[in-house]
């Protein structure tokens, strides 16, 4: 059960405040508005032009676009942020999201991701009905791959109760994985790349970061699931983004996630382990090391495995209690 609730807690991504600017005051509504217009037209005698949706009247008469953003912000603000709401709210952000300014397109995705993160530890709970595992496991040879849960396989499957929660996946964006012999829904940031042309350059390089882990954790079942190459490149793709966006409201929790998988890197876990039952070292962790730090020389990552690497010298290559204060001074469990 510890091993169970450290991996969900590596896995759980930090969930983070967020809070929309509500526009003030009410909207007339287009028939309103649209029966005055036909009102004038009677009125003045003659037939007016007027501009196309998403323009103005500009200087001289000529058109000048209009930024329908306030006008998104508004009716997004009306919508009831809950858990209950999020088709609601996803079904409103693929509609407006185009016609959205990156900023208002950016504050939507990261509202509707903050509920779905919200909303997950519940949704897991569906499947500790042993109905509905049971039916999946049946079936596992065919819609299990990799670990994954294929969604659509499972879509017509002969059990309503199965059927239900498959549904409320999807409609979520949660991705289904196995872990241990349970089902544990992540949120699926690879669904959210269509956001990516609309959303803020901060918003692209957060949703890349998510977009790593969704599709591929780092750590499963207490082991190490990505090459020492491309673990090495998410830790530092995490530092830079905290250097980039010291101020972003998502600054803290990509330094969670930096400051967990640097703690892994350098400590290892149970089944991807960087010492051995003496203490001391592997020879190939050491040489790997040594060969990160001789490509990565003069970066934050490359200061940090430099202070390392000293010290391990100065404690004969061992797991002394000075090298775990140091490993534990970078991330707390």
């Amino acid at each position: 059960m510890k091993r169970i609730i450290f991996i969900r807690t590596i896995i759980t991504i930090i969930t983070l405040s967020l809070i929309i600017t509500m526009a003030s005051g009410c909207r007339q509504s287009d028939s309103d508005i649209s029966g005055r217009v036909e009102d004038d037209k009677q009125d003045s005698g003659h037939e007016e032009t007027k501009p196309d949706k998403g323009e103005t009247q500009g200087e001289e008469g000529t058109p000048a676009e209009v930024d329908p953003s306030a006008e998104i912000k508004s009716e997004f603000g009306t919508i009831e942020k809950s858990v209950e709401n999020i088709e609601v709210i996803f079904d409103f952000i693929d509609e407006n999201i185009a016609d959205s300014n990156p900023e208002l397109a950016s504050d939507m995705v990261c509202t509707v991701m903050k509920l779905c993160e919200d909303y997950r530890e519940i949704f897991a709970g569906k499947f500790s009905d042993p109905d509905i595992t049971g039916n999946i496991y049946a079936l596992s040879s065919k819609v299990i791959v990799d670990g994954v849960l294929d969604l659509e396989a499972l879509r017509n499957i002969d059990n309503e109760k199965v059927r239900d929660v498959i549904e409320e996946a999807i409609s979520k964006r949660y991705k289904l994985i196995t872990i241990e012999g349970m089902i544990e829904p992540l949120v699926d940031y690879g669904a959210y790349q269509i956001y990516i042309p609309y959303v803020g350059v901060e918003m692209k390089d957060y949703l890349d970061i998510k977009t790593d882990e969704s599709e591929k954790p780092f750590v499963m079942d207490a082991e190490v699931t990505i090459s020492s190459k491309d673990f090495v490149e998410r830790i530092i793709k995490s530092m830079e983004y905290i250097k980039n966006y010291p101020y972003s409201p998502r600054a803290d929790e990509i330094m969670q996630l930096k400051d967990r998988m640097l703690w892994i890197y350098l400590g290892g876990v149970d089944n991807s382990r960087v010492f051995g039952e003496d203490g001391k070292i592997f020879d190939e962790k050491l040489d790997e090391f040594e060969e990160m730090l001789e490509r990565y020389s003069g970066t934050e990552f490359g200061e940090i495995l430099a202070s390392y690497l000293e010290l391990l010298e100065e404690e004969n290559y061992k797991r002394t209690e000075k090298v775990d204060e140091f490993i534990n001074d970078i991330y707390e469990i």
